[in-house]
């Protein structure tokens, strides 16, 4: 594996494992969306410095997809929609009486 590609898969993994925490406890934790939009945002500008100062341009390679990620994101998206539906429906109970 080439130097690029370790970072490419280190860039996949670090956003698919931030979906996941975000899918799964987003109602949990209401303000999650918002910190993830702003953590991004800075970590964008930072590496768009870090990448203006410090390296040269990456050569471009050709890909298909995102390949396995896409499996894998899926997965997250539709076990997210019944684990998010369980904790409204036990956040639920207590207010309206039913326990």
């Amino acid at each position: 594996m080439s130097n690029t590609s370790n970072k490419l898969l280190f860039f996949y993994r670090e956003a698919v494992l931030q979906l996941g925490y975000l899918a799964f406890f987003a109602c949990a934790f209401t303000l999650a969306p918002l910190f993830c939009i702003i953590t991004n945002l800075i970590e964008v500008q930072i590496k768009l410095n870090s990448m203006a100062e410090y390296s040269r341009r990456f050569k471009a390679d050709m890909a298909l997809g995102i390949g396995a990620w896409n499996r894998v994101l899926r997965a997250i998206t539709i076990l997210a929609i019944p684990i998010n539906m369980y904790i409204i429906l036990l956040a639920g109970e207590d207010k309206f009486g039913k326990k």
